[in-house]
């Protein structure tokens, strides 16, 4: 299994070489042929997503590879990049905002996230894409000025929203130590 990713993944940045060498090439013909290639394009790129996905999620031993998730985002990257309106990209920009993460590349987590709050409101996961961006600054960024207003966006937002109750505890307890807050909790029970 390991040998055959390598080469997996040499193959889907060939795929992706390719596809770019030939989209820039038929850009230059008429509108029927860009239309065309753009299909053509958008199948290429979304088996190379599905190839990728495979490899990072289909192991026999459930060890996170951070290569094989960099394969994953890169193609998710590259689709939302030339199909922004496309139904799968919020999809895709929510899964890269969670890969990013494990990845601890925080700011590209934010990014995506921020992408789908902006571009894609509609999408049923925008509430947690929000919640997710604050979460991620007070938690992995340790900004605290950007979680607090991003929760408080989201209570405006999604007052009635599943999530909200733990949002206002996040804001109750921001920048507040994990021992603090058990402390408190028990003192309160003791009551």
């Amino acid at each position: 299994m390991r040998v055959i990713f390598p080469l997996l993944f040499a193959l889907l940045l060939m795929a992706g070489c390719k596809t770019d060498a030939g989209s820039s090439t038929t850009s230059n013909s008429n509108n029927t042929t860009a239309t065309t290639s753009a299909k053509v394009d958008k199948a290429a790129l979304s088996k190379e997503i599905s190839t990728a996905e495979n490899a990072l999620y289909n192991v026999d031993n459930f060890t996170f590879d951070p290569v094989k998730a960099n394969a994953v985002v890169m193609g998710y990257d590259k689709f939302v990049k030339n199909f922004p309106n496309d139904p799968k990209t919020p999809d895709y920009l929510f899964k890269s905002g969670e890969i990013y993460r494990s990845l601890k590349k925080f700011d590209k987590a934010i990014a995506s996230y921020e992408n789908i709050c902006n571009n894609h409101k509609d999408f049923e996961k925008a509430p947690h894409s929000l919640f997710l961006m604050g979460f991620s600054y007070e938690n992995d960024l340790k900004n605290t000025d950007k979680a607090k207003a991003t929760y408080q966006k989201f209570l405006t937002q999604h007052p009635k929203h599943e999530l909200a109750k733990d949002v206002k505890f996040s804001l109750d307890n921001l920048g507040r130590s994990p021992e603090d807050i058990i402390k408190e909790f028990e003192k309160n029970n003791k009551k």
